[in-house]
């Protein structure tokens, strides 16, 4: 993905409909498909507490499966995910 999948961006409707990349649909097809087959599914690597909300927001929408972070981003990780999980 590059940083940021391009249909987490806000860019407005034009560039959206431009965007041919994967999308939010795509990933949670694909981490939806995997857990019911036990497949890698979706894996994200990040690193940086600036990450975090992008992150959680995915996680919150249970579109990864396997997620490898380091020790800031998953500080500034809890207070997004424990909001969600409570």
């Amino acid at each position: 993905m590059g940083g940021q999948c391009g249909s987490f961006v806000t860019w407005g409707d034009e560039l959206n409909a431009m965007w041919t990349g994967i999308t939010k649909e795509h990933l949670s097809r694909i981490a939806i498909r995997s857990a019911g087959v036990g497949g890698a599914g979706v894996v994200v690597a990040a690193m940086g507490r600036e990450r975090a909300a992008i992150i959680g927001e995915m996680i919150r929408l249970e579109m990864v499966n396997e997620l490898i972070i380091d020790w800031d981003l998953a500080n500034a990780l809890e207070g997004h995910v424990a909001d969600f999980l409570a």
